[in-house]
């Protein structure tokens, strides 16, 4: 990894895996490049999971929030940058932005919380960690000041898939990471309209953690926009006769476009 003037970058190889039948990137690659870059720097800066975790502490992701301007093609290099910005509140947010050649296909905003593991409560950043974040003059807007909901009273169509947890969708907090929340949003749309659309924009935020042994729902809604769709997801926890949030989104679709 590569850091200069506080913004580390790193390079990705596009494999085949990552790739649709279009032999375009999907968009669930692009947040596991944001969070691996975020990764490894974090490691470099001594503020890793496991570095935290010393300390009885871990990070979490609250909120995502990415636009996505290009779909890569097989075979390419991505060149991803991040750069932690200055801690507001309880948030330690963080940009990302993800590149081919000098196109920009992503870029991103996320805050992530320190939270103290044996009380399961968020904590503020210690100054020592305060002064590792504050690393780059890059200081991009949050525009995250508005609440997402589930606007199910706004949706032409709905929908409800019952979903499989797997062994590899839990991380080393040994709860369900948050990429795979996007993924099984994503895979829980028809065929049909993935074949005729592609996301422009992924908004998510993380109410609750998911383990191993939850029974989990995706829904989702349909909302006509321009010539496209917003899409509202919501997975919750069936438990007990009763439906828990455990995060919600928005997405914005448009045709999609197999020459870009």
């Amino acid at each position: 990894m590569k850091i200069e003037h506080g913004i580390a970058s790193e390079t990705f190889i596009l494999q085949s895996r990552d790739i649709d039948r279009h032999a375009t990137c999907n968009a669930d690659t692009y947040f596991h490049y944001m969070q691996d870059a975020a990764g490894l720097h974090a490691t470099v800066l001594g503020i890793s999971i496991d570095d935290l975790k010393n300390q009885g502490k871990t990070w979490m992701v609250n909120r995502t929030r990415m636009r996505i301007y290009s779909y890569a093609s097989w075979p390419s290099q991505i060149h991803v940058e991040t750069w932690p910005q200055t801690p507001w509140k309880f948030y330690c947010p963080r940009g990302c932005r993800g590149y081919s050649g000098e196109k920009l296909l992503f870029e991103s905003m996320t805050r992530w919380l320190i939270i103290d593991l044996e009380k399961g409560r968020i904590v503020k950043p210690e100054s020592e960690q305060f002064e590792r974040f504050v690393t780059s003059n890059r200081e991009e807007p949050l525009d995250m000041d508005h609440k997402l909901v589930f606007r199910s009273e706004l949706c032409e169509q709905m929908s409800e898939k019952a979903l499989t947890i797997r062994y590899k969708d839990t991380d080393t907090n040994h709860h369900v990471n948050n990429v795979s929340f996007v993924q099984w949003m994503l895979e829980s749309l028809p065929f049909s309209f993935l074949e005729g659309f592609s996301a422009t924009e992924i908004d998510i935020t993380y109410m609750k953690e998911a383990f191993g042994s939850d029974t989990l729902f995706c829904q989702s809604g349909f909302i006509p926009h321009e010539n496209g769709y917003l899409i509202d997801h919501q997975i919750v926890k069936k438990e007990e006769g009763q439906s828990i949030p455990l995060c919600i989104a928005h997405s914005m679709w448009k045709p999609r476009e197999l020459d870009q």
